[in-house]
């Protein structure tokens, strides 16, 4: 059984499918919230089920719009508080996420504040092509990407890992207060090992694609 916004569902299937409906009941539209907010808080609980879900806890909106790839289907955007539009999957908020990913968006949202400090401590420029007035990501420099580093802590903690976990602001999934000696652990060990860096988007798409082949 899934349950999304007090809503039960006995498959993904049917999950699917009521999403779906929604979509097309609501039509295209600019602001999903002022047009029906009970869908929109709908859509808010569906995304806390993707395993990106910690990147969009700023989520203001949604607009509803046709596939520039299938004119026909209907799907949404996410809008940020800061007017940011963001296609997200819709097959992948239905399939949720398993419990490793969950240990994983725990631990990437337990160092969100080391990201933080970088930007604060650090000037907004491409460290590859040096753009400035662009969208710029936080990266992890390779080899020693986010995946590394959290592998290697994995590995080498004599912590018990955590397998239960609670949920934060916007449903972000954190740890456990019983689990603070392995999340205070594992931040400075992130600390120690990460090498962060700000690249723009199409040098971030560049570089992910140049170590996949790697």
């Amino acid at each position: 059984m899934i349950e999304v916004h007090n809503k039960q569902f006995k498959s993904k299937k049917s999950l699917g499918d009521y999403t779906r409906d929604l979509l097309n009941k609501n039509g295209c539209c600019d602001s999903l919230k002022m047009l029906n907010e009970d869908d929109w808080r709908f859509l808010i609980n569906l995304c806390t089920r993707h395993p990106n879900q910690d990147k969009w806890c700023d989520i203001k909106d949604f607009s509803i719009e046709f596939d520039e790839f299938n004119k026909t289907c209907l799907c949404f955007y996410i809008i940020t508080s800061k007017g940011r539009k963001i296609s997200i999957s819709l097959k992948t908020c239905v399939n949720g996420f398993d419990d490793e990913n969950k240990l994983l968006r725990a631990m990437r949202n337990s160092i969100e504040y080391q990201i933080k400090d970088f930007k604060k401590t650090h000037k907004p420029k491409c460290s590859i092509c040096y753009a400035r007035d662009v969208f710029l990501d936080v990266d992890h420099k390779y080899p020693k990407t986010f995946k590394y580093i959290s592998e290697k802590f994995l590995k080498t903690t004599e912590l018990n890992i955590p397998t239960q976990f609670s949920k934060g602001l916007n449903s972000t999934t954190i740890f456990h207060e019983d689990d603070d000696d392995f999340e205070e652990e594992w931040r400075l060990f992130h600390m120690k090992e990460a090498k962060l860096r700000y690249l723009c988007k199409p040098c971030h798409v560049d570089v992910t694609k140049k170590h996949q082949k790697d």
